[in-house]
Parts: C-alpha cells; structure tokens; sequence
C-alpha cells in the first residue's frame, strides 16, 4: 500500500496527469492476470466486457486536470512514466493479494469454527491493519529523508493557514479510509476484479464533480467526460449483470 501509494503519487508529480491516467489504467489490464494467477478466478464474456469498458473509461479521463501536475520544465516522462506503470502493477497486486487473505485465512479461520462466520467486520480488520504497517512505513520513510521540514513549510505556506492546512489533511486521511472501505469491501463480497473496475468507474464521476463544484483549474465538462460517464456505467452493468446471472443460474440448480 505504501509503496503504490508513492509511485502513484510521484507519477502524478513528474507526468501530465492526462498521461499518468493513461498509464495508470493498465492496471486493470495486470488485475484479471493476477486474478487468475492467484486467486484462481473464471472469466466470461461478461467480465471481460466490463473490463475493456472500464479501460475505456480510465482512458477517457485523459482530460482532467491535477494541481500538482508539473510544469514543462519539471516534467520528466521516463521516471514519472515508469513511477505510474509500477504503480498501477502494484495495486492490482495489492487487491489479488487481499483476496487471497480473504479466502486462504479469514474465510478458513471463521469456517473452522462453530460460534463466528465471515462478516463485514473483517473488512475493517485487514484495513486497520495493513493501514496502521503502510502508516509507521511512510512515517519511517518520511523521516529519513528529512522530508518533515518540506510538510513544515508547506503548512507556514498555506493560503488558508495552517488551521485549514491540518483540516485538509484531516479530510483527506479520512476520505482515503473512505475509499478503501469501499474498495476492500467489494473484494470481500464479490472480487478483486470488480473491486479494480468500479474503482477506475468512479474517475470521471469524481472529475464531473470536481467540474460542478469546485471549477478547479478551469477544468470543464468535454466530450471525453461525457463518453467516460456512458462507459463506465455500462462497464458496472456488464459486471454486475454477469453476477445477477450467476445467482439466477445458481438459484435454478438448487431448486
């Protein structure tokens, strides 16, 4: 989580953002490879439908705008290129590998005993944890290189003092912890393949939003907005009427 967490963001920092979002959608291209590697999933038409829709998606998000994108002096495309692929690698990776934690020891841990079965509960036990590792990590990271003093003057910097300063930092830690409530809880109750692709759904959503409420950087609501919306919903109704088919034929076999 640390390490996507930082090649994620230093890919966002040393490419345009319209290029890192190009890059950074081949993770659902490594998600369905690791899916079946490690955690043994079928596929059908239907997913795969979905997931080049949700390609599509990322890849129509190219648009949007990021206020920490670099300036042309400051851009550096081999490092901030390979910072979003590995980034990208590593969150797919990440949610196979939650999967995995999920069907080899939780879900094995509760079947073993008579008095507790696999509930939502165990979301948050693999969140708490893994967050509170990837915490003392970037802290570990932050303080060996001396990065302390970079947040210190950030904060003295900051337009709305450093009151809001801590408030925004605050929402955001918050925001995250959101988020990954969502995206862990969709690899507990479906897969991590369906975790990937309504994650990358939500970007241009997020993008019209930021557009309707925030005007930020003059960023306006295009064409590539407007196609992203219409595929990435039917990229969602792809997967989720392959599980509805699932449960229907399912539901005939028991009866």
């Amino acid at each position: 989580m640390t390490v996507q967490a930082r090649l994620s963001a230093m890919g966002k920092l040393e490419i345009p953002f319209g290029v890192f979002t190009l890059i950074y959608t081949t993770q659902l291209f490594f998600t369905p490879i690791f899916a079946r590697l490690v955690n043994k999933i079928k596929f059908n038409r239907w997913v795969v439908i979905s997931l080049a829709l949700a390609i599509a998606t990322g890849a129509l998000t190219l648009s949007s705008a990021f206020g920490g994108e670099p300036d042309e002096a400051e851009e550096n495309y081999a490092r901030g290129s390979w910072a979003a692929l590995f980034a990208g690698v590593c969150f797919s990776l990440l949610l196979c590998n939650i999967q995995n934690v999920f069907d080899n020891y939780i879900f094995k841990r509760t079947e073993s005993s008579t008095t507790r079965k696999p509930s939502f509960a165990s979301v948050f036990e693999v969140i708490i944890f893994s967050s509170l590792a990837a915490t003392i990590i970037s802290v570990a990271g932050l303080l060996i290189a001396g990065e302390q003093d970079d947040l210190k003057r950030e904060m003295n910097e900051f337009s709305k003092g450093k009151g809001a300063y801590v408030m925004a930092m605050v929402g955001q830690a918050v925001s995250w912890q959101v988020y990954w409530v969502g995206i862990v809880g969709l690899v507990f109750s479906v897969s991590s393949v369906l975790s990937n692709v309504i994650s990358v759904v939500t970007w241009p959503i997020v993008s019209v939003l930021v557009v309707i409420f925030f005007n930020f950087m003059d960023d306006e609501f295009d064409v590539f907005k407007g196609v992203a919306l219409i595929t990435a919903v039917l990229s969602a109704a792809a997967y989720f009427f392959r599980l509805h088919k699932e449960n229907r034929d399912n539901d005939v076999i028991a009866n």
